[in-house]
């Protein structure tokens, strides 16, 4: 009972402070929700065990993760009571992708309670709910899809949260339901493939199609690229309606996407110090930087998960699995201090109606 009041007390704080502050949430702030909380349940679960996971540290991030979950839905709530949630979160078509952190972030929040408070009913009810949520997202995603179309300047890695959070409802359902039926997790998982094929060619038609800046038009959500990569193949082993050899296939195929990726990322960070210098190019919040720890704690978590055959692939799996864990440590903690350092992101002068990851 004291972990609910726990809950409780710290949700009221944070929901009273948005409140009073009028601060509304951006359309994807929950992407600290998710990478929080796969940081939690992923690496630290795996790499400490379930004595820390069930232990008082363990509960002690899960209360937190779950008290911000239930806030930010808190301030997406006082949108609709104010008249300002359409206007915030889905006039904009791009920043309408970002609604699949909601569903994402609620996925890893009743994962969590089911494992960690196991409440009657109430991991059942997050199913159903984000079940809903996911139906209306999708189509709202695809209808923004075919809005945007052949003017696909400004997409980046934000449209492959529609993968993303289609993948969560396998992870969810799976741990929630136990052995649900196969036949709709592979489904989901392939509905989830798809749109990352039609994700991916629009983003590569955005990048090869135009002349860019890798300084000011490379965003911060393009590690969704191997993140939705690794969340499917998780998916597909937590599930266990997927072949090893195309598991085995995606790990691949997200390792390649990884490098590739942060490959750019070191170049555009070399770039940016150059030019902006240390504090604007390293010490500059933004919500979007979130989408990095959700990706990296994602890739971690499904290498650790699988069970390769191949040398190499063994290989890489033991040194991610001890090198992995340290490097998602320092980078989660840098991003909790920079996050804390510019909290007046989120002061009512600093907000932004509904552009959060649309830049």
């Amino acid at each position: 009972m004291d972990v609910y009041l726990y809950v409780i007390v710290l949700t009221g704080i944070l929901t009273y402070f948005f409140y009073r502050q009028k601060i509304y949430i951006q359309t994807a702030s929950f992407a600290i929700v998710m990478a929080l909380g796969i940081f939690t349940e992923g690496v630290l679960h795996h790499y400490l065990g379930l004595d820390f996971f069930r232990g008082a540290p363990g509960r002690l991030l899960s209360i937190m993760i779950i008290a911000i979950w239930l806030s930010f839905i808190g301030s997406i709530l006082l949108t609709i009571k104010n008249r300002s949630f359409i206007s915030r979160h889905v006039d904009n078509s791009l920043n309408r992708f970002s609604i699949g952190t909601w569903i994402a972030s609620t996925s890893i929040c009743g994962i969590i309670i089911d494992e960690q408070f196991n409440p009657l009913y109430i991991p059942e009810l997050i199913v159903t709910a984000n079940f809903l949520l996911w139906i209306c997202y999708m189509a709202g995603s695809i209808q923004a899809l075919r809005s945007i179309g052949g003017n696909s300047n400004k997409v980046h890695g934000v449209i492959l949260l529609t993968t993303v959070s289609t993948q969560s409802l396998v992870l969810l359902t799976h741990a929630v339901l136990g052995q649900s039926p196969q036949l709709m997790m592979r489904v989901l998982i392939i509905t989830g493939i798809i749109m990352y094929v039609v994700s991916l060619v629009m983003i590569l038609k955005r990048y090869l199609g135009s002349h860019w800046s890798i300084i000011h038009d490379w965003n911060n959500t393009n590690c969704i690229m191997h993140g939705a990569l690794s969340i499917t193949g998780f998916a597909a082993v937590t599930s266990g309606s997927v072949p090893s050899l195309i598991i085995e296939s995606l790990w691949v195929m997200a390792a390649i996407m990884f490098i590739f990726v942060e490959l750019i990322e070191i170049i555009r960070l070399n770039l940016r110090l150059r030019k902006l210098g240390i504090r604007k190019a390293l010490w500059t919040y933004h919500v979007s930087q979130w989408s990095r720890i959700f990706t990296f704690a994602m890739f971690y978590t499904f290498t650790i998960m699988m069970k390769p055959e191949g040398i190499i692939v063994q290989r890489a799996q033991e040194l991610i699995s001890y090198a992995g864990v340290w490097i998602l440590v320092g980078l989660t903690f840098i991003q909790i201090a920079l996050w804390i350092s510019h909290f007046s992101a989120f002061s009512p002068s600093n907000q932004q109606k509904s552009k959060s990851w649309t830049a």
